[in-house]
């Protein structure tokens, strides 16, 4: 709730759609709960590419063309930047071997 500034009830709407979707698993321990991705759900491998992509990249990107973000239209990432760029998050993000 802390990450989102959003109320419980917001939060625990969310997490219910998307486990009723298939999309999340669902982890009691304890008093608390837990959420994972669910792996090996259809849609879990193109969810996750465009989380890295709007994530992770967005961030990286706002900082580095600060000065002529608002030129830009549309951008682009591709070939081997953004290949290893891609390796480099998942393998530290250890979703990748």
């Amino acid at each position: 709730m802390r990450a989102t500034d959003k109320a419980l009830i917001q939060v625990q709407r969310a997490l219910k759609r998307l486990e009723e979707a298939g999309l999340i698993i669902k982890i009691p321990h304890g008093n608390k709960v837990y959420y994972r991705a669910n792996s090996s759900h259809s849609a879990f491998l193109d969810l996750k590419q465009i989380l890295l992509k709007t994530v992770i990249f967005s961030e990286k990107i706002d900082k580095e063309f600060a000065i002529i973000k608002e030129k830009i239209t549309y951008g682009f990432i591709f070939g081997s930047t953004a290949y290893l760029e891609m390796k480099r998050i998942l393998k530290a993000m250890s979703l990748v071997g």
